[in-house]
C-alpha cells in the first residue's frame, strides 16, 4: 500500500532540524533508518504531512569509548554496532543484540536511535539498554539534557523525548571487572521481533558472589521493563552466600540456586498468554535460561566455589572456556534457523511457461 502524500525535508545540521520541528510541530515526523516509520505509513497507521530525514546531518553517528561509557551516535546503524571492533572489545553484548535484529536489510539501514525513539514494545534494544543502565542524550532549543533509561519508556511507543527534541546520542556504561552480559529472545518467525526477550548483566566479586545484577525484558507488555524483583533477589542471595563464606549465619533455602534465571519472574507485568505463542510461559523460560546460563558463564571464569560436586562415577566437566563457548553458540542457535527448502510443487517460471504456452 502507498503512504499518504507528504513533503520531504533533509536538514544539513541539528540546528536546522530543530528549526523545522519547531515550525512544523505536530505535522512533522523524524525519519532515521525508516524501518519503523515507513511501514506504518504504508499501512496508513501514520500519516505525517512532513518527513524530516536525518541522514545528511553530520555528527549523529559513530561509536567511541568516552571514559567509563560507550558513546553511540543516534544515527549509528545496527550493522555498524554489530561489526564495531570497539563494541566487541568493550561491551560485546551490544554486538550480540545487534546481530539478531531483523534481517540484513534492517540491520544495514535501521538505527539504534530510531529504535529507542520509536519504542516498539517488541524491539531488542530497550531490554539491553535497561539491563546495562544506559543514558540517552536529547538536544532541543535549550540545549542538551540526559535521560536515564528507567525514565525513558513511558508506555506503548511513548518516550520521554519532548516535541521539539532530537535523540542525538546513547551512552552505555562499561561493565566493571568480573562482569558479563547476554541477550536471548524468542523471535517471531516472520518479523524477527521479540515475542519475548531478556538481557541480563551481572557483576561478581572475587569469591564469585553476585554483587549486582541488571535484567531488562522486552516483548512481554506495552513497554520494555526492568525485572526489579529478579535483580534484588539475586543480589540478596549473593549476600547470603558471602556471609556463609565468612562463617556468618546466612542460610540457603532448600532447592535454592545461584542462578539469576531461577528467581521468581512475577515482576514482569502481565506476560501475554495466547494459544498461538504461549509467550507467558516462553517469557519465564527465556528469563530462567538467559539469566542462568549467563551467570554460569561469568561464574566459570571466576571459579565459583558454590557449585555442587558431581556424583561419584560421573564424567568430569569440560573446561570453563569450552562451556562458555558452547552456551554462546546455543544462544545464537536459538535465534538463527536454517532456511526451509521450497516445496516440490513450486516450479521455476521457465518450467511454468513451457507447460502453459501462450496462445
Amino acid at each position: 500500500m502507498y503512504p499518504a502524500a507528504f513533503d520531504y525535508h533533509a536538514p544539513k545540521n541539528v540546528k536546522e532540524a530543530l528549526g523545522l520541528l519547531g515550525k512544523l510541530k505536530d505535522d512533522a515526523k523524524i525519519v532515521a533508518g525508516g524501518h519503523s516509520l515507513i511501514p506504518m505509513m504504508k499501512l496508513r497507521l501514520a500519516q505525517p504531512k512532513h518527513l524530516i530525514d536525518l541522514q545528511k546531518v553530520p555528527g549523529l553517528s559513530g561509536i567511541k569509548a568516552d571514559g567509563k561509557a560507550l558513546a553511540i551516535g543516534a544515527m549509528t546503524t545496527h550493522w555498524e554496532i554489530e561489526s564495531s571492533s570497539t563494541v566487541k572489545s568493550k561491551l560485546p553484548v551490544l554486538a550480540e543484540v545487534a546481530s539478531v535484529i531483523g534481517d540484513p536489510a534492517v540491520r544495514n539501514k535501521g538505527t539504534i536511535g530510531g529504535s529507542l525513539a520509536h519504542a516498539d514494545p517488541a524491539a531488542d534494544w530497550p531490554a539491553a539498554m535497561i539491563a546495562l543502565g544506559a543514558e540517552l542524550v536529547c538536544e532541543g532549543p535549550k540545549g542538551k539534557r540526559k535521560v536515564a533509561v528507567d525514565q525513558w519508556f513511558l508506555g506503548l511507543m511513548a518516550t520521554a523525548l519532548k516535541e521539539r527534541e532530537l535523540l542525538v546520542q546513547v551512552r552505555v556504561p562499561l561493565l566493571p571487572a568480573s562482569s558479563g552480559a547476554a541477550y536471548m529472545k524468542f523471535p517471531h518467525p516472520a518479523s524477527r521481533f521479540a515475542v519475548v526477550g531478556v538481557c541480563a548483566a551481572v557483576t561478581l566479586d572475587k569469591q564469585g558472589v553476585c554483587v549486582s545484577a541488571g535484567v531488562g525484558v522486552t516483548g512481554a507488555g506495552t513497554k520494555a521493563v526492568r525485572a526489579k524483583g529478579a535483580e534484588g533477589q539475586e543480589a540478596r542471595r549473593g549476600g547470603d552466600r558471602g556471609r556463609r563464606a565468612e562463617g556468618g549465619g546466612g542460610r540457603r533455602r532448600p532447592g535454592g540456586s545461584s542462578r539469576l534465571g531461577r528467581v521468581q519472574v512475577a515482576p514482569v507485568p502481565r506476560l501475554r498468554e495466547t494459544r498461538d505463542h504461549g509467550s507467558g510461559e516462553t517469557g519465564r523460560r527465556i528469563i530462567r535460561r538467559g539469566g542462568g546460563a549467563f551467570v554460569d558463564d561469568v561464574s566459570s571464569s571466576k571459579g565459583a566455589s558454590d557449585r555442587r560436586a558431581p556424583p561419584s562415577g560421573a564424567p568430569s566437566e569440560p573446561p570453563p572456556g569450552r562451556v562458555a563457548r558452547a552456551k554462546a553458540r546455543a544462544r545464537i542457535a536459538l535465534t538463527r534457523r536454517p532456511a526451509r527448502p521450497l516445496p516440490s510443487f513450486i516450479q521455476s517460471s521457465d518450467s511454468r511457461a513451457a507447460d502453459h504456452p501462450r496462445s
